[in-house]
């Protein structure tokens, strides 16, 4: 007899929860870390001689919970630069460029400092926000020298400058000509330059197609993640329409890729050891993909995830797939206990849990005898629970909730993988013989999305100020849960997973 899956097939549900909480504990206590681990010790043995008894799952979690604490402690990005003084840093840039008018916003590492006043050098290893003059091109790899009054960023009351914080970044410092004092280009041959020096063969082969400007900004921010073409009112009609996350490569794009891999792979498994094959050149794709837009941390955990979700596609088990997925979101916060803490990496993977868990319900629920219709539904109901799933997370991170966004998103969810999919085939195939087919496809489909984002940032209410408390979005998620559990409950373990 079939058993239906629930929460006690995934064991990996197991190790997130704990771990979630140890993280978030340590967000709000501070402890030795010698403590945590004669703690965590005093766990492990407990959790081992009680083996036999039930209450050893209670030590195994709370020795879960105890790494993660402990592994936070000692991840918490602290800053050792010296708030409002004037420095000399030598600083290697790590992030492209993204150019705002003036000035080039960019994220570089500190190795070491001296008061401007001082002549000590002190080691370090810190992350800035570099503002750096258009006159003074950088690029990844970059070794500058410069002097300059650092800045904390603010954290009162601001969801930026705690999600800057979380991430490591504590400062900005702002670079021109004259405190520029030296620059020696591409000293470092990271795999982010290497990303850079691939990125920048895109954004060419992207120019090729020859495209009016307000949309060869958005194709090339949306394909190859260089937003630096982008107009200015574009940038605010898709901020104030709640599509900003069109603009910013992350793990809708590399969903988008994983979904046309996985498409022009199709035929692979009929060869021998083709299943195998088409899973590891899929995997290969993605990872490719994400040093062409760039290598930033959002799109690595983006490329993470959709690697494990590509190893969840090969068990054509939807238990399986809920699990691999767990457990890539507690690889990650074992590599990066912050993680949790950042905005990005949220929605992310609540993002895809939405998706994992309501879409094959609604799906089957909604879809018809033409298939044809049904691709255009399955895009649609991707963006709504996406959406739905997403929405308490963006109230209270951001304070804003977006009407707009929630009419427009399944249209332009849609228009995204149109745009995304045809930019990585002319990458895949720059013929000339293409280009104006091509290029019509994405001056026609980017055109309607940046029309349709215009429109609806015009409307008076487009866009609301709410933000969400924090109780509120945990009573939210625990609604949505209880759902989900509903949910599961219907479908056999063994069905393939995104059966239709």
């Amino acid at each position: 007899m079939n058993r239906t899956p629930g929460f006690a097939d995934t064991p990996f549900l197991r190790i997130t929860l704990p771990a979630l909480i140890g993280v978030a504990a340590a967000y709000g206590v501070s402890v030795s870390v010698w403590i945590v681990a004669g703690c965590l010790a005093v766990t492990c043995l407990c959790a081992w001689c009680l083996r036999e008894n039930a209450l050893s799952s209670l030590y195994v979690w709370f020795a879960i919970a105890l790494f993660f604490f402990g592994m936070a402690e000692v991840r918490m990005p602290r800053s050792k630069l010296p708030a409002e003084r004037r420095i000399v840093a030598v600083a290697q840039v790590v992030t492209p460029a993204d150019i705002r008018g003036r000035w080039q916003y960019t994220v570089a590492d500190v190795g070491r400092y001296r008061l401007a006043e001082g002549t000590i050098w002190h080691k370090v290893n810190e992350r800035i926000q570099l503002a750096v003059d258009t006159s003074c091109r950088i690029g990844v790899g970059d070794q500058l020298a410069f002097r300059g009054w650092f800045h904390p960023i603010d954290t009162t009351g601001s969801g930026y400058g705690e999600l800057m914080r979380r991430r490591g970044v504590f400062g900005r410092l702002f670079v021109t000509s004259e405190n520029l004092l030296e620059r020696a280009p591409h000293l470092s041959r990271t795999p982010v330059y290497y990303a850079a020096r691939l990125q920048e063969a895109a954004l060419s082969c992207l120019e090729e197609l020859r495209l009016e400007s307000d949309v060869q900004g958005v194709v090339t921010a949306m394909v190859a993640g260089d937003k630096s073409g982008i107009a200015r009112e574009i940038r605010e009609d898709y901020s104030v329409s709640g599509a900003a996350h069109l603009l910013a490569v992350s793990g809708l794009h590399v969903g988008i890729v994983f979904v046309l891999v996985n498409l022009l792979l199709y035929l692979l498994p009929a060869l021998p050891r083709g299943h195998v094959l088409k899973n590891v050149a899929a995997i290969i794709a993605i990872w490719i993909y994400a040093m062409t837009a760039g290598l930033s941390p959002s799109v690595v955990r983006a490329a993470l995830m959709f690697s494990c979700a590509q190893l969840a596609l090969a068990t054509t088990s939807y238990r399986n797939a809920l699990n691999i997925m767990l457990g890539s979101a507690v690889v990650m916060l074992a590599l990066n206990p912050n993680y949790a803490g950042d905005v990005s990496f949220q929605l992310s993977y609540v993002a895809v849990f939405s998706i994992l868990l309501f879409f094959g319900p609604l799906y089957r629920l909604l879809k018809t005898r033409w298939k044809a219709v049904n691709v255009l539904l399955s895009v649609m109901i991707v963006g709504i629970v996406a959406t739905a799933g997403t929405a308490p997370l963006v109230s209270y991170w951001f304070g804003t909730f977006s009407v707009a966004g929630v009419m427009i998103n399944p249209a332009v969810i849609f228009t995204a993988h149109v745009i995304v999919m045809t930019g990585v085939l002319w990458l895949l195939m720059p013929l000339s013989c293409l280009q104006p087919i091509f290029a019509w496809v994405l001056s026609t489909t980017a055109g309607w999305q940046n029309d349709l984002v215009a429109w609806s940032a015009s409307l008076g209410w487009a866009s609301m100020e709410f933000r969400l408390p924090l109780w509120s979005v945990g009573l939210i998620y625990l609604i949505y849960a209880f759902l989900a559990v509903g949910v599961s409950g219907r479908y056999n373990a063994k069905k393939p997973f995104f059966q239709s």
